[in-house]
């Protein structure tokens, strides 16, 4: 479960903060 949400926050939410970083 844990591995599971991490992977869907890391994967929908790494690209947001690069997309905010620039």
């Amino acid at each position: 479960v844990v591995v599971g949400l991490i992977l869907l926050f890391g994967g929908s939410t790494l690209p947001q903060l690069a997309r905010g970083l620039g």
